[in-house]
């Protein structure tokens, strides 16, 4: 059995494709059996969520293995208070711009990283082909003005 990725974005499309269709008149078991059939790749889930339903479980209890824990209260807080259409839209609305928002912040990341990785680079480029090879240079440079201040001024440099 493959395991099944019910991550944050596929939350957000999945309350509220479940918010639409209670919106519209479906009955939860019926939402809940049409998107299971819709959202193919979390059918697992949906199906557990269905089969607590079935067993006398609220629609929060059902889900709490599944969401967060700040999730889970607002389902049940909406339960109670017959509010379960309006936050499960709100609820998708807030998954879905979460989501876009840490998408936006990893794509801000990417150049700053870039950034250091090349600095990284070049620190090492710098420090394994280019120093060396400018101590040879300085050492080269002070024997020649040692041997030439021998001879001119008759006394050594160095």
């Amino acid at each position: 059995m493959r395991k099944v990725n019910f991550n944050s974005a596929a939350q957000a499309q999945w309350f509220l494709l479940v918010g639409d269709l209670l919106t519209v008149g479906f009955s939860l078991q019926r939402a809940l059996a049409f998107t299971g059939v819709v959202m193919r790749r979390q059918q697992p889930v949906i199906a557990a969520v269905n089969a607590r339903l079935r067993a006398g479980e609220t629609f929060a209890d059902s889900v709490r293995a599944f969401v967060k824990p700040d999730l889970y209260y607002q389902l049940m807080l909406a339960e109670e208070h017959g509010e379960l259409i309006t936050t499960l839209n709100e609820i998708g609305q807030l998954l879905v711009t979460k989501h876009q928002q840490r998408q936006k912040l990893q794509r801000l990341l990417q150049y700053p990283l870039l950034l250091l990785f090349l600095l990284g680079v070049l620190i090492v480029g710098l420090s394994v082909y280019v120093f060396p090879e400018l101590a040879s240079w300085q050492a080269g440079v002070v024997k020649l003005v040692g041997s030439c201040g021998q001879y001119l001024l008759g006394w050594p440099l160095s």
